[in-house]
């Protein structure tokens, strides 16, 4: 099928980071193959400052809340249906589960590809969701932001189309904005002889910092120079603040809240520390790499496809583990850290910077429209 009127409706579920500069992504690589880019926000009210921030010929603000995108909405779907005629849209990409229902029910009768974007476990657990995205196959591909999230995918569902596109980070935008390391430090309070531990992300279960922090006091006696900081909000808080008490950690490890720009910071770190249970890709752990740093992380989900060979791991939950991991990490050498640091800073430009994630989404599309 050759495609004489490239446009592509690009349907995110909202704004907030990092889906805006996720989609972005997008849009570019879209936009550097000759297509034309419509961005729909479903969430998030209109926004001058977000239109002028995203990549896309066109940009739509639904403006609906996400108490209001439960359910079926004819309203939406009318005004999906309505861009896709008006603009003769010959692809859509859909961010997320909602924006995929929407694009597919939207679409009925038209032979448009759809690609939906799975940025999370769990997608296809629901039976009912797999009848209905069945019911779309001949023309539905959904991809994967890491091979775990795939694979949980496939171990669910055998008959969709279901490939893996790993998320990237856009480096050459990003790495001129990052601080100094002294800067960094000054901006966070720090000081600089000591050696930093770091965390950034909601203050949550599913993130579990609270084994960080046990594993942090199992060190600190014999590390006196250490210091844990923890970069986030979230429903735990209370509880991470009560747990840093009872473990006499006052001092130690800092809640530092929301941190704006965050990921300018990086270079202020020793190294990042993440214990999530199953991050599905974790652009955090991208930022991490980009800002040369090494990396201790849990051993499961997207994290062992993004940083491969060059992190120290650890089991899930395991406090001694991550204890041992982070004395390994003071003991080495700075040229032996650096040289860590230098390895995931390489592997994330090969493999996960925009010019290997352009190449990967076109070869997909290109095949999906070709196939339609």
């Amino acid at each position: 099928m050759i495609v004489e009127n490239k446009h592509a409706l690009h349907i995110v579920h909202g704004y907030n980071e990092p889906f805006l500069s996720l989609s972005n992504q997008y849009s570019r690589a879209l936009q550097s193959d000759g297509w034309q880019v419509t961005t729909v926000y479903l969430t998030g009210v209109a926004d001058e400052a977000i239109r002028q921030l995203t990549i896309a010929d066109e940009v739509i603000f639904f403006d609906t809340s996400d108490k209001n995108m439960k359910g079926l909405k004819f309203g939406l779907l009318l005004r999906v249906r309505k861009i896709l005629q008006e603009q003769n849209t010959t692809l859509i990409i859909a961010q997320r589960y909602k924006s995929l229902y929407l694009a597919l029910l939207g679409s009925i009768g038209a032979n448009i590809p759809v690609l939906g974007i799975a940025h999370a476990f769990g997608v296809l657990k629901s039976a009912g969701r797999r009848r209905l995205l069945n019911l779309f196959s001949s023309r539905l591909t959904i991809a994967g932001v890491s091979e775990a999230v795939t694979e949980d995918m496939r171990s669910k569902e055998k008959n969709l189309r279901l490939v893996a596109l790993h998320n990237c980070i856009d480096t050459d935008a990003l790495e001129p904005l990052l601080l100094s390391r002294i800067d960094a430090r000054k901006n966070l309070g720090l000081c600089d002889g000591e050696f930093v531990f770091a965390n950034v992300g909601r203050l949550h279960n599913d993130k579990d910092q609270a084994t960080i922090i046990r594993a942090f006091a199992l060190i600190t006696a014999k590390h006196l120079n250490a210091k844990l900081l923890l970069i986030g909000k979230g429903k735990r808080e209370t509880e991470y603040r009560s747990l840093i008490e009872q473990l006499h950690l006052q001092g130690r490890v800092m809640l530092a809240g929301v941190v704006p720009q965050a990921a300018t910071l990086f270079t202020a770190f020793d190294a990042y520390v993440s214990a999530s249970d199953r991050e599905p890709f974790g652009i955090v752990l991208a930022e991490s790499m980009l800002a040369r740093i090494p990396v201790i992380s849990t051993d499961c989900g997207g994290a062992p496809e993004v940083l491969g060979e060059y992190a120290l791991y650890f089991s899930r939950g395991d406090d001694a583990a991550l204890a041992t991991q982070m004395e390994n990490l003071i003991a080495m050498t700075t040229l032996q850290r650096s040289a860590h640091g230098e390895k995931l800073y390489a592997r994330l430009q090969q493999q996960f910077s925009f010019a290997p994630f352009r190449m990967r989404l076109l070869t997909l599309i290109h095949s999906m429209v070709k196939s339609s």
